[in-house]
Formats: structure tokens, C-alpha cells, sequence
């Protein structure tokens, strides 16, 4: 993997080495040209120290002459010794231009310094009048030192002009040169840093908009990144943390889904044991007496009336069974012969009931009270609001996977609102007849599919239920639920 700080490295230590490269080559110019200049400056300081120390020592020269004295005479020896030092320096200066010049200097030097000290001698003899000659003598050496001093000056400037020209043209190349230089790293620095920012850049593009597919709720679009770097290796893991997400709101998703309808299931089972713990006070004290009126009609010859109530006392005796066991199909389908039994007794000539069973099997099981509040809701909101009553029909059919089990009226029908609203858990509503049948089925067969209702205004409601052969006592080896 070539690591981005490996490539930042790189580009550094580039331009680490063409600045380097710059840098010493500048050095190198500059500092030969200040080589040159720094000799150029010390024959000229040579020159005029050598003039100015010609003047200092006829000031000495002339106190010593003056006031002559031990003190003053060591003072003008010291200044004679720096004076010859430095002539003897001013063999520096030499060159095939001021050869002639320099040798001529030299010994109009000597002649102040012989000049002076036969001065000294005169003083020491006082022959002040020799002396004083001597002097002078010395005065116009001196003043002849300065004016060759001088034209050596001018010598070394008309020797050194085109030096300093070519050293004037030397500096404005290597401004250029650096400015040049400097312009092409600028450029290719720039160039460099585009396409390295570009590189990175794009990736970052890349993850922002996967971050904001993300924040979207689309888990689906992978980050793709075109790199061979660290930015690959955080595009692999942003694409795994989207999976592992993904993953985890799926499963949030289904525990959620599943702790409502858990939720949901217990609410109607606690509304479904109120009412049946409501239904089952003093339940013997109710069979007893149905039993007794029973005989009683029987006795009196009302048979009709007799068989009735034992019809009622079987329906009140099966609503008080278990709620949560399971029961077959023709056990429900029986009590729901006895349900149109009671109504028929209630509303002579206004409820009809068809069956048609078109299979054997029905000793599939499914959970109890699934068909008869279908029945009943379609005999309250169909039949019964309906000038003529109405037929109330049940057609059980067989599929490859699973028994069907249609219950169909010839009412009004129903808005698919309403259909909507029946299939859906509603706190507030005080009924939940459809939709606990709908929950039941769902849980009792672990399937979504159980329970579909289509309706036609004027024509009439058809509730289909699936019962899945999963169910079978031959498939499951379930018993069914007996009478104990």
C-alpha cells in the first residue's frame, strides 16, 4: 500500500533537494563575490591606512621636535614600526598593472622614515636648523605619499571596473536564476499539490456522500474509492461499518416488530381473559340452570325451547374453555352450527346459512374463537341492520399449503377504509374482533398472509382465512383439543 505519508515524504524531500541545490549554488556565487569584494576592501583600507599612519607620524614627529623627551621619542619609534609594517605589507598590493607603482611607493616610504629619524639624530645633536629641515623634507614626503596613495586608489577602481561590472552582471543572473527558479518549484509545487489534494479530495467526496446516503437511510450504495492508500483501507471500513448497521437496524427493525405485536397480543389477551373471566362467574350455577330449564321445557312439551337452551349452555360451555389451546376446524365449524342455531331461534326467516366443505381436512388446527366473531360481525354490521336479513355463507376449500376457509355475507359491504382500519391495532377502539383473529392466526401459524378481506358495495364482505397444513396433527403429530 503506498502510504499517503510516504508520498508527502517524497514531494518534501523533493523540494528539499531542488532548494538545496538553489540554495548552494547562490552560496557559492555569493559567497565568491563577497571573497572578492572583502580583498577589493583591504587594499583599499591598506592604502589608506598606510596614508593616515604617514600623517600621524609627523604629528608625533613634530611634538618630538618641539619638546623633545624620552616619553615622546618611544611614541614616534612605536608609530615609525607601524608605518614600516605596513610597508612592508603594501607588497600585497602588488600586480603586473601597478608593479612600478608599488615599488616607487614603497621606497618613497623608506625615504620618510629615513628622513625622520636623521631628524631624531639633528634633535638628539640639537641642530635644531637641520632638524627642522628634516622636517619639512618629511612633511613633502608625506604629502607625496598621499597623492601616490591616491593614484593607486584610482589605479585599483580603473583595474576593478570591469570586474565589478561582470560581478554587477553576475548578481542580476542569479536574481534572475533564483526568481526563475523559485517560479518553476511555485509551479511545479502547485502542480504536485493539485493532483495529491485532488487524490485525497475525491476519496473524502466519496465518503462524504456515502455519509450522507447513510444519514438518508440508504445502507445500499457501497463507497467506492479509487486509491491504493489509507484512504482505501477507511473507504473497506466505512463500507463495513455501513453493512454492520445496516444489519443492526434490520434487526432493531424486527425486535421492535416483534415486541410491538408481543405487546399487542398481550393487550388483547388481557381484554380477551377480562371478558372471559366477566363470562365465567358462577359458570355452573349458569350451566345448572339452563339444564334445569331445559327438562323443565322438555317436560312441558316444548322440545323447540328445550333445544335451544342446550344449544346455548354448548356455546357458553365452549366460549369458557382455554382461550390459548387450539382446537380443529370441526370443532369450530360445530359451534358455529350452534351459533346459527341460536340466531335462527332469534330471528326467524332473516338468517340463512350455506356451508360447503370441499375437503377432508378438517382436523387442522387453529386457535379457538377464529371463525365465529367473523360470523358474528357479519350477522351485527350485515344482516341484521338489512330489512330482509340476509345468508351468511362459509365455503372451506383446499390449497397445496394450507385450507381455506371463506365467510361471506350479502350485505352493504365495506368502505376499504374501514377494511384498513379493522386490520390495524387501535388502543381506543373498544372492539378488537377482526384484528385479534388476524394477530392469533398470525402467531398461532408464524406466517403474515392469514387473513384477507374484499368487499363490494350492495354485493357483500368475503373474509378468507389461511389455516396451513403445518398445522396437520399428521405434520405437527398435535393433538387436538377434547372435551375433558
Amino acid at each position: 500500500m503506498n502510504k499517503i505519508q510516504h508520498r508527502i515524504v517524497a514531494l518534501s524531500l523533493g523540494i528539499i533537494v531542488v532548494m538545496a541545490s538553489f540554495w548552494a549554488v547562490i552560496s557559492y556565487l555569493n559567497h565568491h563575490s563577497m571573497k572578492y569584494y572583502q580583498v577589493t576592501l583591504e587594499r583599499y583600507l591598506l592604502l589608506n591606512e598606510i596614508s593616515t599612519q604617514s600623517q600621524a607620524v609627523l604629528m608625533v614627529l613634530n611634538d618630538y621636535k618641539l619638546k623633545p623627551s624620552t616619553t615622546r621619542l618611544e611614541k614616534l619609534n612605536t608609530e615609525q614600526e607601524v608605518l614600516m609594517i605596513l610597508n612592508q605589507q603594501s607588497l600585497q598590493l602588488k600586480n603586473e598593472h601597478n608593479q612600478y607603482l608599488i615599488d616607487n611607493y614603497r621606497g618613497i616610504i623608506d625615504s620618510q622614515l629615513n628622513t625622520m629619524e636623521m631628524m631624531e639624530r639633528a634633535v638628539q645633536s640639537n641642530q635644531h636648523q637641520l632638524a627642522q629641515t628634516f622636517y619639512d623634507e618629511s612633511v613633502d614626503i608625506s604629502q607625496y605619499v598621499n597623492e601616490t596613495t591616491l593614484s593607486l586608489l584610482k589605479m585599483e577602481i580603473s583595474d576593478h571596473e570591469q570586474i565589478y561590472e561582470r560581478m554587477i552582471h553576475l548578481g542580476e543572473s542569479i536574481t534572475k536564476l533564483g526568481v526563475t527558479t523559485l517560479g518553476t518549484v511555485f509551479v511545479f509545487l502547485l502542480i504536485l499539490s493539485y493532483l495529491f489534494s485532488k487524490g485525497i479530495t475525491k476519496s473524502i467526496e466519496s465518503l462524504i456522500k456515502g455519509a450522507k446516503e447513510i444519514a438518508k437511510g440508504n445502507f445500499d450504495r457501497p463507497i467506492n474509492v479509487k486509491a491504493n492508500d489509507e484512504m482505501l483501507f477507511l473507504a473497506d471500513t466505512f463500507n463495513q461499518m455501513r453493512q454492520s448497521i445496516k444489519e443492526l437496524i434490520q434487526e432493531i427493525q424486527s425486535k421492535a416488530k416483534l415486541e410491538k405485536e408481543v405487546k399487542e397480543y398481550e393487550l388483547l389477551l388481557k381484554d380477551s381473559e377480562l371478558k372471559l373471566l366477566q363470562s365465567q362467574m358462577n359458570p355452573h350455577f349458569l350451566f345448572n340452570t339452563l339444564n334445569a330449564l331445559s327438562k323443565k321445557a322438555y317436560v312441558e312439551g316444548a322440545k323447540e325451547t328445550s333445544n335451544l337452551m342446550v344449544t346455548v349452555a354448548n356455546l357458553l360451555r365452549y366460549n369458557l374453555r382455554n382461550f390459548d389451546l387450539p382446537v380443529t376446524l370441526q370443532e369450530e365449524l360445530d359451534i358455529i352450527q350452534e351459533y346459527i342455531e341460536i340466531l335462527q331461534a332469534r330471528f326467524p326467516n332473516r338468517v340463512k346459512f350455506e356451508l360447503s366443505i370441499q375437503t377432508d381436512q378438517l382436523d387442522i388446527l387453529l386457535p379457538s374463537l377464529s371463525i365465529q366473531p367473523i360470523v358474528e360481525n357479519a350477522f351485527v354490521h350485515s344482516i341484521d341492520p338489512s330489512e330482509f336479513g340476509g345468508t351468511i355463507s362459509i365455503n372451506i376449500s383446499e390449497q397445496p399449503s394450507y385450507i381455506m376457509v371463506e365467510i361471506m355475507d350479502d350485505g352493504k359491504g365495506i368502505e376499504s377504509e374501514k377494511i384498513q382500519s379493522l386490520m390495524q391495532f387501535d388502543q381506543s377502539r373498544k372492539s378488537h374482533g377482526i384484528y385479534s383473529v388476524v394477530k392469533r392466526l398470525s402467531i398461532f401459524f408464524g406466517e403474515d398472509d392469514v387473513v384477507a378481506i374484499t368487499s363490494k358495495p350492495n354485493i357483500g364482505t368475503c373474509v378468507a382465512l389461511k389455516l396451513y397444513k403445518a398445522r396437520l396433527p399428521s405434520v405437527r403429530g398435535v393433538q387436538p383439543l377434547t372435551e375433558g
